[in-house]
């Protein structure tokens, strides 16, 4: 994959926000007593999950074998996370681009391809969703991210089939 703003690569840019993200976490726990940190480890970490339908605006052929990278255009939103509400809806009024990372072929993703993902084809997707300033802010592209379309928050359904 190419640059993703001042990331050599998507992969780059999410394993930085995933770290800071943990950071912060860390940061905000850190006042709490033992019992309270084990109440919040059990409970996992809360992310802006949505469950949303687009229509594929550009596939990138980018020879990442981990990762599909799409340009998608939301067109309904099933499910969403209040916290992204806004940004969102944003995307869905203005028909903005928003970046998508499908990882597959490993324990970590999908297990397998994800045939059909071709540009103009409709696409149901489930996983993590970072608003476009928060990414950017991190120096990503200016674009709002889905990402963790796969176990254990998420999937893509495509042509009839689901993958998760």
């Amino acid at each position: 994959m190419p640059k993703f703003g001042r990331f050599p690569s998507f992969e780059a840019f999410i394993e930085s926000y995933e770290a800071e993200q943990r950071k912060q976490e860390m940061l905000q726990l850190a006042p709490l007593s033992f019992d309270m940190k084990k109440a919040r480890a059990r409970r996992g970490r809360d992310r802006n999950v949505v469950d949303v339908d687009c229509v594929i605006k550009k596939a990138f052929d980018d020879g990442d074998t981990l990762h599909y990278h799409l340009h998608v255009e939301v067109t309904h939103v099933r499910l969403h996370d209040p916290d992204v509400e806004a940004d969102l809806s944003r995307c869905v009024e203005k028909a903005e681009l928003v970046f998508v990372a499908i990882r597959h072929g490993d324990r970590m993703g999908i297990a397998g391809e994800v045939p059909g993902l071709t540009e103009g084809t409709t696409i149901e997707l489930k996983g993590e969703w970072i608003p476009k300033e928060q990414a950017y802010a991190h120096g990503g592209e200016k674009l709002s991210v889905m990402h963790f379309t796969h176990h254990d928050i998420g999937f893509v359904a495509v042509n009839g089939q689901i993958y998760s």
